[in-house]
């Protein structure tokens, strides 16, 4: 639920910077099938949750790198003007403030609302890679009211709590 708090509000945070953005479940963000930015979200030695968001604020497509999965983008990219990193990381900072505060108020229905309207990848023909190695065909259906990415494959809906997205068409 922390990896979709922090995709949803660094996809918030490149909407206020004017890029057209959505959320790759349950982390990355994502402009026109180019990856923007990504969460990762860690527990801490204490029980404590370490939540770790990178975005690219200001690379040029010459020093962007190849990728076997979504080629990269950046803000200066999307919106023709980036940010400096203090001012990124209060917009980011002011957008998962309140997700935060809605979490604690009414827990996982009100990240998972947050994040269904910035989806991006609803209807999308999509391969879902799991860790077991299982490879799931299908169309991406949503997101589960407990944070899953919906699937429909073999004519039924099932969710998955983990694993890697990679979308086709």
């Amino acid at each position: 639920m922390l990896s979709l708090a922090g995709g949803v509000a660094a996809v918030e945070c490149a909407r206020a910077f004017g890029a057209e953005a959505g959320l790759s479940w349950p982390n990355d963000v994502v402009c026109g099938g180019r990856k923007l930015a990504g969460v990762l979200a860690e527990l801490g030695p204490d029980g404590s949750v370490l939540l770790g968001i990178g975005m690219n604020l200001a690379a040029r497509a010459p020093q962007l790198p190849a990728s076997d999965r979504l080629m990269p983008t950046s803000l200066l990219l999307e919106t023709g003007a980036a940010p400096g990193a203090p001012e990124a990381l209060t917009a980011l900072l002011d957008r998962l403030r309140p997700i935060a505060a809605a979490f604690e108020a009414g827990g996982p229905s009100a990240i998972v609302e947050r994040a269904r309207a910035l989806d991006a990848l609803d209807g999308r023909t999509v391969e879902l890679r799991l860790a077991s190695g299982e490879v799931v065909p299908g169309t991406a259906a949503g997101i589960s009211d407990d944070g899953c990415l919906l699937v429909r494959s073999a004519g039924e809906v099932r969710a998955y709590a983990s694993g890697e997205v990679a979308r086709l068409t």
